[in-house]
């Protein structure tokens, strides 16, 4: 267990010195690696969207920080006026989905 925990680590370091570097493509390999060996892993999926971002792949940016997030969520939260609840659950009174990114797309 702790050999995996220290791969995993190590690939996360090894993505995000190369993303510093602005070496996007062998970034998001090592996040990518990551992600095989914890497919829940929100920090490795996390990195993996800011990189899609700065490389103008929006949808896929989109799809892994939304994906993040969601991996960060609390098993439980209170939405107003209703009882305890999964956040991806949680909606505004009138029925319309509660607040979340919906376009990482620069402004015009």
């Amino acid at each position: 267990m702790a050999t995996r925990r220290r791969k995993l680590r190590d690939l996360i370091r090894s993505g995000q010195t190369y993303w510093l570097m602005d070496l996007y493509d062998e970034a998001l390999a090592q996040f990518n690696r990551a992600i095989e060996l914890d497919p829940g892993n929100a920090r490795a999926i996390a990195h993996r969207g800011e990189i899609y971002r700065e490389m103008d792949r929006y949808d896929e940016a989109l799809a892994d920080l939304s994906r993040a997030i969601d991996g960060l969520t609390p098993p439980q939260v209170t939405c107003p006026g209703r009882a305890p609840q999964r956040a991806s659950t949680c909606t505004h009174p009138d029925g319309r989905p509660g607040p979340r990114a919906t376009s990482l797309r620069p402004q015009a």
